[in-house]
């Protein structure tokens, strides 16, 4: 799923991934055009991805990943409820360094009987 700008070229992407025989479902790929980072596009796009997940089915929560040093996506995913539940050390290479990742999650609540 992606957002396009007033130009048609593509401002924020991301992928809602079913897991298979689970009730959970990942974020994949969360991405903000460089230059409009910082600008809350990608809070208001997860937060649409948010409400489109708890509306798609019996699932009950949503993981993802984030690279630990990338501190602006994990004050925008805890800040949307998500929290920190695990480490993969050196999960990651990128140019030729090893990087950890962050896992998240964000719990949907029980629906009411």
């Amino acid at each position: 799923m992606g957002w396009l700008d007033q130009e048609g070229k593509l401002l924020v992407y991301g992928e809602i991934v079913k897991k298979p025989n689970s009730n959970r479902l990942n974020f994949c790929r969360i991405i903000v055009r460089p230059n409009q980072r910082d600008k809350g596009y990608g809070k208001k796009f997860c937060k649409s991805l948010i409400e489109i997940s708890q509306k798609s089915g019996n699932y009950r929560s949503i993981r993802l990943n984030v690279l630990s040093n990338n501190k602006p996506a994990i004050y925008c995913y805890s800040s949307l409820g998500f929290k920190i539940i695990g480490t993969l050390p050196n999960a990651r290479r990128i140019d030729n360094k090893s990087h950890d990742l962050m896992i998240m999650t964000l719990n949907f609540p029980l629906p009411k009987e």
